[in-house]
C-alpha cells in the first residue's frame, strides 16, 4: 500500500523500530507485540475509509492480524486520505475517538513579526 498521508508516513517511523509493518495490499498491519497497550503501534491502516458494513470485517481482520483479548483490549483503525467524515458514519454506535493530522505546503519557518526579547 502506498501511504499518501505525510502524517501517517511520519507515524509509521516509530513502530518500525520496535515492531513490524506488513503490507497486505489494501491495508497495512502495524504491530508492536511487546507493547500491546500502544494503540497506534498496534493498528490497521486502510487505503480508504470504511464503507457501510465494513466494521465487522475490519474487527475480524484486527483479531486475525494483531490479536484480541486478553492481550489486546482495543481496536485501532486508520485510513489514508482526506475523506474522514465518510468513514465515521459506518462506525456509528461504536465507542470511537478520532484524531486529525494537519499538514502545510510551507516548508520554511516564518520570521517573527517582532524580535524575541530576553
Amino acid at each position: 500500500m502506498n501511504v499518501r498521508s505525510l502524517g501517517y508516513r511520519t507515524d509509521l517511523i516509530f513502530p518500525s523500530f520496535e515492531g513490524e509493518i506488513l503490507d497486505r495490499g489494501d491495508y497495512l498491519v502495524v504491530r508492536t507485540p511487546l507493547n500491546p497497550v500502544f494503540y497506534w503501534g498496534n493498528f490497521l491502516l486502510f487505503s480508504e475509509p470504511p464503507g457501510e458494513g465494513d466494521f465487522d470485517q475490519w474487527r475480524r481482520l484486527f483479531q486475525r492480524e494483531i490479536g484480541g483479548p486478553p492481550q489486546f483490549k482495543h481496536l485501532a483503525f486508520g485510513w489514508d486520505g482526506t475523506r474522514a467524515k465518510r468513514g465515521w458514519s459506518s462506525l456509528s454506535g461504536k465507542q470511537a475517538s478520532h484524531r486529525v493530522q494537519c499538514r502545510t505546503d510551507r516548508t520554511a519557518p516564518r520570521r517573527p513579526a517582532r524580535a524575541h526579547r530576553r
